[in-house]
């Protein structure tokens, strides 16, 4: 190990900072099945064209399904930090129980802060076992 660096790694449990970007995110675009504002914090090189077009087709089923959001409680997961400063690393894995007009989802989001800020890296929706799906 080179003098100075550091290989620490800190995981916490509802990290304030990651608590609130994935807070924002998932209302704005679980709510009401906003690709785009998913797309505004998705990590460019994860959420290709291709992708970003498969999520489009993901929401609209899902829209269909499920319906707006009508409860939203926070999100919970783990952080885990690496560095410090500048360096700092935070890589977050949170979930979401989500109450829709139709029912209810859980969902996950993976998301990432380098340089500041953050970029969401995977997100997922798993409706209830009790939804039926025709």
């Amino acid at each position: 190990m080179a003098a100075g660096c550091s290989s620490t790694v800190t995981t916490t449990t509802n990290d304030s900072d990651a608590q609130g970007v994935v807070d924002t995110l998932i209302p704005a675009a679980f709510g009401h099945w906003d690709v785009n504002a998913l797309v505004a914090v998705a990590d460019p090189a994860v959420y290709t064209p291709e992708r970003v077009q498969r999520a489009r087709l993901f929401f609209g089923e899902l829209s269909s399904r499920l319906g707006p959001m009508v409860a939203y409680n926070k999100a919970h997961g783990t952080t885990q930090i690496s560095g410090s400063g500048a360096d700092q690393i935070k890589k977050a894995s949170y979930d979401a129980v989500v109450v829709y007009r139709k029912g209810t989802a859980t969902v996950h989001i993976e998301a990432a802060k380098k340089q500041g800020r953050w970029l969401v890296e995977d997100a997922s929706v798993q409706p209830s076992q009790h939804l039926q799906v025709h």
